[in-house]
């Protein structure tokens, strides 16, 4: 009759360790540097485990020497490090951007700068994404918010917009535009008209569009972005 001096539970816990870990024979028998048929009959207790080893072998088995004569269940599988490592943005660690909001139906002066029109606060934009909608620097862009439905259905009444003021230059034909005509604030899309005049176009089929002199038009920036609640 063989006498197997390891405890009995500590044979049946090896083999459970290594596989709730996804180990396998040869895996074990690598790091301890030995044959794959010593770790076998250490687990199925043919021969005897040494004890001097016995912090070497938890460790090849990833566990705890107290985890071989444990009875409670086997550990839980260590989580595996994902493939893909984790995505940071560029911007993580910037804190937010704030970005000054303007009230553009009600000009404070001739209507020819966004100065003439009053600021209402400041928004807070997550810096990541504003980096997704424009390059241009926060400094550089104002938030107002569309009033009237001469542009429906593009923009409806209360939609937040993003003005890039750096784009001031009516260099692209039939885009949005915040500007000032005759001094009164608008929320326009814009075309060319030979050298001299532009067609204010309204998206609405209800509203005229309106044909103006270029001297009587002032550009104060693009709209890049509609925020619209649900």
């Amino acid at each position: 009759m063989r006498v197997v001096q390891n405890p009995a539970n500590m044979i049946i816990r090896l083999s459970q360790i290594r596989e709730a870990n996804g180990l396998t024979l040869e895996e074990i028998a690598a790091k301890l540097d030995v044959a794959i048929s010593t770790v076998s009959r250490w687990e199925i207790g043919d021969t005897n485990i040494p004890t001097k080893r016995f912090a070497e072998i938890a460790a090849a088995y990833q566990c705890q020497v107290s985890d071989f004569f444990s009875e409670a269940r086997p550990p839980a599988p260590r989580a595996l490090a994902p493939d893909i490592p984790p995505v940071k943005g560029a911007a993580d660690e910037d804190g937010p951007v704030y970005l000054t909001r303007i009230e553009m139906a009600y000009a404070m002066g001739p209507g020819s700068s966004l100065e003439d029109f009053p600021e209402t606060g400041q928004l807070q934009f997550d810096p990541n994404v504003l980096r997704t909608i424009t390059r241009s620097p926060p400094e550089r862009l104002y938030v107002a918010s569309g009033e009237g439905d001469s542009m429906m259905p593009t923009l409806l009444d209360s939609d937040m917009v993003l003005i890039d003021t750096l784009q001031r230059q009516l260099n692209q034909q039939d885009r949005i535009w915040a500007c000032s005509i005759h001094g009164a604030g608008a929320i326009k899309r814009l075309r060319t008209i030979g050298r001299t005049r532009v067609l204010v176009i309204s998206d609405n089929p209800n509203v005229e569009n309106q044909e103006v002199d270029a001297e009587d038009l002032y550009i104060f920036g693009r709209i890049i972005w509609v925020g619209r609640r649900v």
